[in-house]
């Protein structure tokens, strides 16, 4: 156990750490430590096999690793921070005595580190002190930059052996070209996106490849490929051309050695799909994504070209599959150990019971079925006695959970699928325990309303090999009963006490300030976006860190002071202004700050206060304290949805720490981080609309109108050009002012309204029209034009936002202002084919006029967030680069 433990080293702290570099420095030769160690993590490396605590390291730090650690293996630096980039040198005398290197990974910051510090510590490289050197992995922000040439250039120099490249960004063509070049042994390939030309270069330069994983193609097969295709073991493809299909019949009749197919199938017919299993002779584990487009038999034509030979099965949305397919599947394939389905809606209990009974080797069993299903399945299960099953997960749809640490409990507090009909017993989850001995994972995605705590938890007892579960109890499994969990030999409860929460900001394309008088608005999320750092803290304290609204300082509270009494329990999403008002005194900050800034610093606190002692007495016997800092990509004041976006993010982690939802709620937890946030919208503008909360929860675009809202489809990623003309403005006065304007002139400012919600009608139209391109970007173009006459005739106007109309209309493109007006931002669309050149051009003339300028897409994902126990600090979140963020491929998203 201690060589196992010394391996590959994990610290969750910089205490930790520090006491594994004293531990380190004060070996014998009784206890050589150093000697055992083969990995060293430095950093939240983007792969999936590492989410590591990224300690602070000093120059000392790496001479006593250089000196004692001198048979590593692998070896990843994150170089994102600062401490990191002035130990260059340190760590160029480290990689010089690493001579048994097999794997190095990097996550690499543009914003400090470039071309000749990466080829200065990189100089052992040239020398050849890492000629072992087999897996490489690279990651970076910005990965075609031009830098990258001359480091894989040194690598290739140094390291002839290098037989994988990994990375989770888009490959040029002119790079994979170099790539293939440089390293002639290569076997595998990893990456996000292959662009337009990459697979010609593959099928011309790989034919040493064995694996090769492609988030997205964006190229063209063509049949001659096919004959020249590398023979694969493993290939990945999750979202392929539309030709692959017809590719794959000449493809595969050389494909003898592929063992696993991981494919996105939306453009295949049955019987090509059934061509690359027949081919395939070797083909053991198949996972099938997008499935919903092929017919019924599928399952059974699987089962019977791979028969024996089929050990793993994953298969998403495919809506035809019968019990009669099961029952092929089980009496074909008797090998089968993993079995996994979601998005199925055909099959019933008996099925399932027969594939449960006569697969013998089945070790994996995952899907989302309804709980009467499961309770036959368990059934089924138990009528067979001593099973193999080690891995049981059911219930709605879910994303498998991380990747991290097995000895935990992941605490489901709200249900993702009730039925009242047909429930679990606690009798039934006994037998199961005594008929599976070898479980080690269990989730049981239910609301087990009617289940006695104590009863669940000696039913998990019994499984004494179990290291990993998850459900949704009822309300009657307590605390108590939870901590009586701790006694299990291997299961301990340890639920997150770090999440990192992030939400998008958002522009109005449409019905700016009509939507607050019930008429419809449409707005999409940008991809900027705020990100909140939350920590539990057992003192009671809760305390805010927001810099952006000029929060030099924490700001922290007592919260045993708070009025938990005027929380009334039961009407927790109607606004309580009793509540909000008891609280505007602890609110109030004092600075030299002015009065506007002042005002936010107080509106934004005044919200964390009003979510904080509303949510908070769930679990009244314990005492209450938060860490809570938070950062923006978006400006304050500009029109951009940054008051949501902090409400957004505010809410998600606080029903995060509290337990109303968990990372896994999907849509549900969605629903209830929109209605808390409208909570703190409605303290920040006193009568927001809805429209920016539910943007930024729900990500894409939305046709929204008060107490409703619509997703959009058919919408195109649209691109614009933001433009913040730094003139504050608050969008509570520009409100009230159209309001007074309201009920001085109510025809007339009805009509305006009605106009504005016409703009809004049309532009829908057009999309379920699905008009062509062109036609879509003329009249966007008209709209915006009308759009922006009849908002400003509201008296919402700022002669900086006519500045920047003047600007883009002498480079031919259309503006408007977007949200509530009064300064903020302008919104500038550049439909296609407008050349780089005279976007360049109109963001330097705008720039010229204090303006700044960014470009977006109108899109993207809302609300989302994920685990940081063990892979940041509070200090760490205010030092990392917030590109950094974007590159994390692990968040959750709850729509």
């Amino acid at each position: 156990m201690l060589r196992r433990l010394w391996q590959k080293p994990l610290w969750r702290s910089d205490k930790c750490y520090r006491r594994f570099i004293w531990t380190l420095r004060r070996q014998t030769p009784y206890y050589p430590y150093g000697t055992l160690i083969r990995s060293l993590i430095f950093g939240k490396q983007p792969s999936r096999r590492h989410t590591r605590y990224m300690p602070h390291f000093s120059s000392e730090d790496l001479s006593i690793l250089s000196n004692y650690c001198n048979d590593i293996k692998e070896l990843a630096f994150e170089f994102t921070r600062k401490d990191v980039f002035l130990q260059r040198d340190s760590i160029k005398t480290f990689l010089k005595k690493c001579t048994n290197l097999t794997r190095l990974e990097f996550t690499i910051g543009e914003s400090l580190v470039d071309s000749s510090w990466m080829q200065g510590m990189l100089q052992p490289v040239r020398e050849g002190k890492l000629s072992n050197l087999r897996y490489l992995a690279f990651y970076s922000i910005l990965f075609n930059e031009p830098m990258y040439s001359s480091i894989i250039t040194d690598l290739a120099q140094g390291c002839p052996k290098i037989i994988s490249f990994e990375t989770q960004w888009k490959i040029q063509a002119d790079t994979l070209k170099m790539i293939m070049n440089s390293f002639p042994n290569l076997q595998s390939i990893s990456c996000g996106i292959l662009e337009r030309g990459g697979l010609e270069i593959l099928v011309n330069k790989g034919g040493r490849l064995r694996k090769l994983e492609l988030g997205h193609v964006h190229d063209e097969i063509t049949q001659d490929m096919a004959g020249r295709f590398p023979i694969l073991k493993e290939l990945t493809i999750h979202k392929a051309p539309k030709e692959f299909a017809m590719f794959a019949e000449n493809w595969t009749i050389q494909q003898t050695m592929m063992t696993f197919i991981d494919l996105d199938c939306r453009n295949f017919k049955l019987d090509e799909l059934c061509t690359i299993m027949r081919n395939c002779t070797k083909l053991e584990s198949i996972t099938l994504r997008g499935c919903n487009g092929l017919k019924a038999g599928m399952l059974a034509s699987v089962a019977m070209e791979c028969s024996d030979r089929l050990k793993y099965l994953t298969i998403f949305n495919y809506f035809y599959l019968s019990d009669n397919e099961l029952v092929e599947l089980s009496d074909r394939c008797r090998n089968l150990k993993r079995f996994a389905v979601w998005g199925t809606a055909k099959f019933t209990q008996e099925g399932y019971r027969y594939l449960v009974k006569n697969s013998v080797n089945l070790v994996t069993f995952c899907g989302n079925f309804k709980e009467l299903t499961t309770r036959h399945i368990l059934s089924s299960i138990i009528e067979r006695g001593q099973s193999n099953i080690q891995v049981f997960k059911t219930g709605s749809r879910f994303r498998l959970y991380g990747r991290g640490k097995l000895h935990e409990v992941v605490y489901v507090p709200e249900p993702s699928m009730v039925n009242d009909d047909h429930k679990l017993t606690a009798s039934i989850l006994v037998d199961f325990a005594r008929a599976a001995p070898c479980l080690r994972k269990l989730r049981l995605d239910y609301f087990l309303k009617d289940l006695d705590g104590k009863d669940v938890v000696s039913a998990i007892h019994q499984l004494k090999n179990l290291e990993k579960l998850a459900f949704s109890p009822s309300f009657s499994i307590s605390q108590e009963n939870l901590s009586d969990l701790d006694s299990h030999p291997r299961l301990k409860k340890n639920l997150p006490t770090r999440y990192l929460v992030s939400a998008p900001g958002k522009v109005i394309l449409f019905g700016e300030h009509a939507v607050v008088y019930g008429t419809p608005a449409i707005a999409g999320s940008v991809n900027l976006r705020t990100y909140l750092f939350t920590e539990k803290r057992e003192d009671g304290i809760l305390e805010a860190y927001v810099p952006d609204i000029g929060l030099d300082q924490p700001v922290k509270w007592n919260t045993e002071l708070f009025p938990y009494s005027k929380v009334v329990n039961d009407k927790k999403e109607e606004f309580n202004e009793e509540l909000a008002e008891s609280l505007r005194s602890l609110a109030e900050i004092e600075s030299d700050k002015p009065a506007i800034v002042r005002q936010q610093q107080s509106a934004a606190c005044l919200a964390l206060l009003y979510l904080f002692t509303l949510l908070s007495n769930r679990f009244p016997e314990t005492k209450r304290g938060l860490t809570i800092h938070v950062r923006s990509a978006l400006p304050v004041g500009a029109g951009l949805g940054s008051s949501a976006s902090y409400s957004v993010c505010l809410t998600t982690g606080l029903l995060l720490n509290f337990e109303y939802i968990s990372l896994t709620s999907g849509s549900q937890g969605a629903e209830l981080i929109n209605k808390y946030s409208f909570l703190a919208e409605k303290i920040i503008h006193g009568n927001p609309s809805g429209i920016d909360n539910a943007v930024a929860t729900f990500g894409g675009a939305v046709l929204y109108k008060k107490g409703s809202m619509e997703p959009l489809k058919g919408l195109r990623p649209f691109r614009f050009l933001l433009t913040n003309t730094k003139v504050a403005r608050d969008t509570k006065t520009q409100v009230a002012n159209v309001r007074i304007k309201f009920d001085k002139y109510p025809g007339i400012i009805k009509s305006i309204l009605d106009a504005i919600q016409n703009i809004s009608d049309h532009f829908k139209t057009v999309l379920i029209n699905e008009d062509n391109n062109i036609t879509q970007d003329t009249m966007l173009e008209d709209l915006i034009d009308l759009n922006h006459y009849l908002v400003n005739s509201l008296g919402v106007g700022h002669s900086t936002l006519d500045r920047v109309r003047e600007i883009t209309a002498q480079f031919g493109l259309h503006s408007k202002l977007t949200g509530a007006g009064g300064g903020g931002c302008a919104l500038t669309f550049i439909r296609d084919g407008v050349p780089r050149a005279t976007i360049e051009a109109v963001k330097k003339s705008l720039s010229l006029q204090g303006f700044e300028c960014f470009e977006t897409l109108v899109g993207g994902h809302g609300a989302g967030a994920l685990n940081t126990n063990d892979t940041m600090t509070a200090q760490e979140f205010m030092e990392v680069g917030l590109e950094w963020y974007d590159g994390i491929d692990s968040w959750r998203y709850f729509a």
